[in-house]
């Protein structure tokens, strides 16, 4: 009977998820990856899952383009491919597509000789 009990509490024992397979926070409630349990169960990579099918990509780079011909550019910033955004305490989300308001925007509150790319990436 002891036994039987050890076994269901090994059982029930929460297997610990890699932050790589966390797309989202939200409310502090992590939101995975489409497929997470494969890469847990070894039958996927996590570049199986986290990357973009044909026809995503083809869509995002479309939707990109169109908006980048139809906005402003001096007063907008287009983004694609999984942005990371921080909306509040517990609350960050990954944008596919994402346009910016470059005067609300961070990088356009960086002093003018700070380096816009990582030494040894130009």
């Amino acid at each position: 009977m002891a036994a039987t009990i050890v076994a269901i509490a090994e059982q029930k024992k929460e297997t610990r998820i890699p932050d790589y397979l966390v797309k989202e926070v939200i409310d502090g409630i992590p939101v995975y990856y489409k497929g997470y349990r494969d890469v847990l169960n070894k039958t996927k990579t996590p570049e199986e899952i986290m990357a973009d099918g044909l026809l995503q990509a083809m869509l995002k780079m479309w939707l990109s383009n169109l908006l980048y011909n139809q906005l402003n550019a001096s007063r907008y910033w287009v983004f694609t491919g999984e942005v990371g955004n921080y909306v509040s305490h517990n609350n960050n989300m990954a944008h596919d597509i994402a346009v910016f308001e470059k005067t609300c925007c961070l990088l356009a509150k960086l002093p003018p000789n700070m380096p816009m790319c990582l030494p040894g990436l130009s």
